[in-house]
């Protein structure tokens, strides 16, 4: 498949001489202390922007910044404290896949670490969820996050749902229900998503979603079976529920996407294996936005492709290889729209952001990836 090529949008700025910034910053302390003025020329540097689709096409969505560990949260040290103390080291990501943002923090679920890693991007402060005697995680895969920041963690080594307070201390669990046990494999939650009073968990073993109150824990419905006929589903991964209540779960195993209405229902599904544009290879991650186009992470092209609600392909974006924006095995993919202000500042002149995307990658150096979905802000200056 040919994938979109990253476009770069660069700024001219006066950059100051290399070796004499850096002499000045390693003497910092002693310019304090009055052997000099204290002060430094500035090195303005050159600005890229990553769009998709490329320039000349008016761009649709761009990178915004990619997270590998605590490091790019954190406050920066001072040229003092680097000289005295070194560079910032922090937690690697070390292997990530579900991911959520949420007033401005960005939560990953590290299956090699086996916790939740929140990255406060609001703040500059990182938090290790998961790691207490009550509620340690084992295999986080997934995660919601409720309106009130109530966080939702499937555990596919667990077997269960675990639910954290905003301290995120653990709170409470959600099993398999028993009247559902029969001679089904025991569940595997794989994935999660909260919506008002419920709780929708993917059971990847059984091909199914499992509908919880996510008050008293009782079952509300179930959604699909294990197979590949209409409406069935082997191997699901991902799930999105649309401001509608419509769900859309991702089926690895069948190659596609499955739409169910807010009663269980199943409506349409698109995909199928291949190549072609539209198509399949490993389907992962999938996320709606307000508008209903759904987003699909594939993990074998590497990209994510954008549907509307018919199932028709509008967009794809991302590519692998080595550089900053680049997606390497993608697995989840969130939309969020109220954080959008803590990443204001990266957005190229003359556009806004009017949602957040973040993918995650389970290899290479972009582990984290955060893109803005775009619209102008009618001021080119």
């Amino acid at each position: 498949m040919q994938f979109f090529q990253r476009a770069r949008f660069q700024s001219r700025a006066i950059s100051a001489n290399l070796l004499l910034t850096t002499l000045l910053l390693l003497l910092t302390a002693c310019a304090q202390l009055g052997t000099g003025t204290g002060e430094t020329d500035k090195v303005d540097e050159e600005p890229t922007f990553f769009f998709y689709p490329p320039l000349p096409s008016e761009p649709k969505i761009q990178f915004l910044a990619t997270y590998r560990s605590e490091v790019e949260v954190l406050p920066s040290r001072t040229p003092f404290e680097e000289f005295i103390k070194g560079p910032l080291e922090g937690t690697i990501i070390k292997k990530p896949y579900g991911v959520r943002i949420y007033d401005g923090s960005i939560f990953v679920c590290d299956i090699r670490s086996n916790v939740v890693q929140i990255l406060d991007v609001k703040n500059h402060k990182f938090e290790l969820m998961g790691t207490k005697r009550d509620g340690r995680l084992l295999q986080p895969v997934g995660i919601a996050i409720d309106e009130d920041g109530t966080r939702y963690v499937a555990d596919i080594e667990h077997h269960m749902v675990l639910v954290f307070d905003t301290a995120n201390n653990f709170v409470r669990s959600f099993k398999e229900p028993e009247d559902l046990t029969g001679e089904l494999r025991q569940w595997s939650p794989a994935a999660v998503e909260i919506r008002e009073e419920q709780l929708y968990v993917v059971d990847l073993s059984n091909g199914r979603v499992i509908v919880f109150d996510k008050e008293s824990g009782k079952v509300r419905r179930i959604m699909g079976s294990k197979g590949s006929g209409e409406g069935q589903l082997y191997s699901p991964s991902s799930i999105a529920v649309d401001s509608k209540g419509n769900v859309y779960v991702g089926d690895t195993g069948n190659f596609r996407v499955l739409k169910f209405d807010k009663r269980g229902k199943f409506q349409q599904q698109f995909g199928s294996l291949g190549k072609r544009i539209g198509q399949f290879v490993r389907p992962k991650g999938v996320a709606v936005d307000r508008d209903g186009n759904v987003f699909v992470v594939d993990a074998s092209f590497e990209n994510v492709q954008i549907f509307n609600a018919e199932g028709k392909l509008l967009l794809f974006f991302g590519q692998p290889g080595g550089h900053a924006d680049a997606l390497n095995l993608p697995a989840q993919i969130t939309i969020n729209y109220d954080s959008v202000d803590f990443f204001a500042d990266r957005v190229a002149p003359g556009y806004e952001i009017e949602f957040l995307i973040a993918v995650t990658s389970q290899f290479g150096n972009s582990k984290v990836n955060v893109y803005g979905f775009l619209k102008s802000s009618g001021n080119d200056d």
